[in-house]
């Protein structure tokens, strides 16, 4: 009787993790409620600054920064990946993250091809004042 018992409590404690797994997989990963208010201007100005770069628009660039940190790594991406910031600047983004850190919004994503590919790793922006004036204070990938 024992063992039955032991097994039915076994069997019992699995079921129950398997469906707090569920559950947890739903509630993290689910796309019902309100999307993060801010997520769309971080994006906007992630992505001019990018394309103001890739356009040598130092003026746009100086105007959407607010740290010497971005205008560095933009050049040096520029110089050894070009098409990358192309694509994270054009491309049809996938949202990785959107972070809230005090007065600061991170917000990441990649860029897919057609054939759903990823055209390179996650881009991280960091940004201040969103969404009144935001202004990128960190780049990273």
């Amino acid at each position: 009787m024992t063992r039955r018992l032991a097994a039915g409590l076994s069997a019992a404690v699995v079921v129950a993790l398997a469906a707090l797994f569920a559950w947890r997989l739903v509630t993290l990963y689910a796309a019902g409620g309100e999307p993060d208010p801010l997520e769309a201007p971080a994006l906007a100005a992630g992505r001019a600054l990018l394309a103001d770069a890739l356009r040598g628009d130092s003026a746009g660039v100086a105007a959407r920064v607010g740290s010497a940190q971005p205008v560095a790594w933009l050049e040096t991406a520029l110089r050894h990946d070009s098409a990358l910031v192309r694509a994270w600047a054009a491309g049809e983004p996938r949202f990785g993250r959107t972070l809230h850190r005090g007065d600061t919004t991170v917000v990441s994503w990649s860029t897919y091809d057609a054939g759903e590919r990823c055209l390179g790793g996650d881009v991280w922006v960091a940004l201040l004042d969103v969404p009144r004036a935001p202004r990128v204070v960190r780049l990273s990938s």
